[in-house]
């Protein structure tokens, strides 16, 4: 779950140390030089309570989740200082059971200009949902939409669209209005990887047994 990302000549990792734990550091891409953490999301040597997962580069800044005391495992940004890192929302409030292996927003990939992921709310169950970057930004797409199957989300982009294909059966985003129209409810077995199927025009290419 651990990924590492880049902003220009900064490059994210996440690195557990006896002094701080499992946090977000950066480093030199140059010369590969460790420079900081972004921020001691968790104080103190816990392992790796804190444990930054899921980087991603996206409108000039890098967006990761983590997990604290108060807020559980949400999303953050940063551009890699102390003061540039801050929490976008509190999508599920509070801090619910499953400690620091709730799993929390993943499942991420940029399209038209905004970060789409997973997410639960505690309400409706995991979704899509997507964020330009702000509080007030960072929706759910669809709240009628389908939720996500427990073994992550796979997006292939069209020039009309995202599709996504979750629990073996695949959807197809559109914005304004956002709504995910279900392509096929057949239980196709070996569709779960989208991402690397080609995509032409408007038709989605992909290989599956049902």
């Amino acid at each position: 779950n651990t990924a590492w990302a880049q902003l220009g000549a900064k490059g994210f990792v996440t690195f557990l140390t006896d002094e701080h734990g499992s946090e977000l550091w950066t480093y030199d891409v140059n010369t590969g030089n460790l420079a900081w953490m972004t921020e001691n999301l968790f104080p103190g040597a816990s392992s790796t309570v804190g444990n930054p997962q899921y980087q991603i580069e996206y409108n000039g800044a890098v967006y990761f989740t983590a997990w604290t005391i108060a807020s559980g495992r949400e999303l953050y940004k940063t551009d890699g200082t102390v003061a540039g890192t801050s929490l976008v929302k509190d999508i599920m409030p509070g801090n619910p059971e499953g400690g620091p292996h709730t799993p929390g927003p993943k499942d991420f990939v940029v399209h038209q200009g905004l970060l789409f992921f997973s997410a639960d709310n505690g309400i409706n169950g995991r979704q899509l949902w997507k964020t330009d970057g702000t509080t007030a930004g960072t929706v759910v797409v669809d709240p009628t939409g389908p939720t996500m199957g427990p073994y992550g989300v796979s997006y292939a982009v069209s020039p009309a669209g995202l599709f996504l294909s979750t629990n073996n059966i695949l959807d197809f985003v559109t914005l304004a209005p956002d709504t995910i129209t279900h392509i096929d409810s057949i239980n196709y077995r070996n569709v779960g990887i989208i991402s690397d199927t080609p995509v032409l025009g408007t038709h989605l290419f992909f290989s599956a047994s049902s």
